[in-house]
């Protein structure tokens, strides 16, 4: 990604579901995975299926995390070779969230927002935590 370029995802319309980049440099957007059908399924750009993407977290240079949050997974979308993948963690094995709107990586953990609490993955380790009676929670960012 050249600097200035914006990866975003459109959700909440039958018409998107897909995660796209906006090239500054070019003034064009393209889709980097998902479709105009919603759906659940892992692939190559296009042939990948999101339900209401919502949060993203740049991981690192090659790999954005996306909060799918109508399918309640996370999923990984490799920018070298646009293939989505399925986030599963832990012992025993968890694949699914409960409505994830967002995501935080610290330093020792990744930060998962679903409805009313945190989901906290450290390791091979699940801690969920209520915190509000809010529906959704939001990370706008890290302190």
């Amino acid at each position: 990604m050249d600097n200035g370029d914006l990866i975003f995802t459109q959700a909440y319309s039958s018409s998107y579901n897909n995660v796209n980049l906006f090239n500054y440099k070019f003034k064009r957007t393209d889709t980097l995975a998902g479709s105009s059908s919603y759906g659940y399924a892992d692939g190559n750009a296009t042939a990948a299926r999101y339900r209401s993407p919502m949060g993203l977290l740049k991981a690192t240079e090659e790999i954005v995390m996306i909060a799918d949050q109508g399918n309640n997974r996370v999923r990984i979308l490799n920018l070298t070779n646009n293939f989505t993948t399925t986030f599963c963690t832990g012992m025993p094995k968890v694949c699914s969230f409960h409505s994830p709107t967002s995501l935080l990586l610290t330093n020792d953990a990744l930060l998962i927002g679903e409805n009313n609490r945190i989901v906290k993955v450290r390791g091979k380790w699940v801690h969920r935590y209520i915190i509000s009676s809010l529906d959704n929670i939001i990370f706008v960012f890290g302190i």
